[in-house]
């Protein structure tokens, strides 16, 4: 009897699972554009720690400024977010842009590791 219980739960919570996933709205990525790079308003939830363990600086002292169109380290152009640090504000290469209820960049898509930054050319 307790297997069939144990059985029944299990198909239960996978089916709420799925029904729960199903009602999500869903995520679009985005073209790396100048356009689309424009309408970035947010951060991926892995960004902060990535540019704070980048540059070994305390998480709550990194703040997400803008997106931008700009220059990367090799002359060319990219879509660049802007973070704030106590070492000055730094440019990061957006890997990814996500559609979701608003619009964000992912300069970290795998948690745990550092985001690809530069100092800006003045």
């Amino acid at each position: 009897m307790p297997v069939r219980i144990h059985f029944v739960l299990c198909i239960l919570c996978w089916w709420t699972a799925g029904a729960v996933h199903a009602a999500l709205p869903p995520r679009n990525m985005l073209f790396n554009t100048a356009d689309n790079c424009k309408r970035i308003t947010g951060y991926g939830k892995h960004d902060l720690q990535g540019v704070a363990r980048g540059y070994k600086v305390p998480l709550d002292t990194v703040r997400f400024v803008k997106a931008e169109w700009g220059r990367n380290q090799a002359g060319g152009y990219q879509c660049n977010m802007v973070f704030n640090t106590p070492s000055g504000r730094k440019h990061c290469t957006v890997f990814n842009i996500v559609q979701d209820e608003f619009i964000f960049g992912q300069v970290v898509t795998i948690p745990g590791n550092k985001a690809i930054c530069f100092d800006p050319k003045r």
